[in-house]
């Protein structure tokens, strides 16, 4: 992400996540923000904030691997797009994600998870598929 110059971001809504030479060295960052536990990951020049509970069986993603842009969680090797939270895995739902601002070498997150679709629509095209499929917790 570019890094533009300027004070802190002015839209209340975004928070103080890292500095960015930090999570660059470390390449991830356990954060919790306004009750959301974040999983704060620099990987490939980008930073990327996705929710900590991985969505199969709420396994923390923050001690997951990241190698070309997939999010892989140890427990049962779910794996996500880490740029946008999709799943690979028909049996795990994607992984809800956070927007990111990089501002003179400060990261800040907005603890909102960005939705497609309203909570409502996405269980019930969630449950239909999985019956499609006959899929099985």
């Amino acid at each position: 992400m570019s890094e533009p110059a300027g004070d802190p971001p002015s839209d209340v809504e975004f928070v103080e996540a890292a500095d960015l030479a930090d999570l660059e060295s470390e390449g991830r960052k356990l954060l919790n923000r306004r009750g959301h536990a974040i999983a704060l990951f620099h990987h490939e020049g980008a930073v990327r904030a996705v929710d900590n509970r991985c969505p199969h069986m709420g396994f923390p993603l923050d001690e997951g691997t990241v190698e070309d842009g997939i999010l892989t969680c140890h427990w049962h090797h779910a794996r996500f797009e880490l740029s946008c939270g999709d799943t690979f895995d028909p049996w795990a739902d994607d992984v809800p994600t956070y927007p990111v601002e990089v501002r003179d070498g400060t990261v800040y997150v907005k603890p909102e998870p960005i939705r497609r679709d309203p909570p409502a629509v996405h269980w019930a095209e969630r449950l239909e598929d999985g019956l499609e499929r006959s899929l099985r917790l």
